[in-house]
């Protein structure tokens, strides 16, 4: 008999477990990782932070598009009749308040990914730094 015959066990729970290293299934071993926390720990200080993050990328995201709207020559109108800036139009100026912005929605993103909103695909890519401002 193969070992891909034989169905894989978790010895906490004895439910099925993907065929991996681990001697538990994710669940168990979730549940442990959770049960072994302190309080003020680190890991709840990281999920701590995170929330704090996922809280403020909407803000931050909401003022650089304003910021760049609005320092912005217009360079035409996307699909829902929203300006498009004309790349390269923004003066050192405004810069000057945009980028500590993108720079610090980059760490976010970095640390719990880009959350989907309804911003213009222009304002992803100047923070990915694929068009300028």
């Amino acid at each position: 008999m193969r070992r891909s015959d034989v169905a894989v066990l978790c010895n906490n729970c004895g439910g099925p477990k993907p065929d991996d290293h681990y001697r538990a299934c994710p669940d168990c071993r979730a549940e442990w990782r959770a049960r072994a926390r302190k309080p003020g720990g680190t890991a709840e200080r990281i999920d701590a932070l995170e929330n704090a993050v996922r809280l403020a990328l909407p803000c931050l995201r909401d003022d650089l598009h304003t910021i760049i709207e609005s320092a912005s020559l217009p360079d035409g109108l996307d699909g829902e009749d929203r300006m498009i800036p004309r790349e390269g139009s923004m003066h050192a100026h405004e810069k000057r308040f945009a980028n500590p912005i993108i720079k610090a929605i980059r760490a976010g993103e970095a640390l719990i990914g880009r959350q989907r909103d309804n911003k213009p695909v222009w304002l992803d890519r100047i923070i990915d730094g694929t068009r300028r401002m």
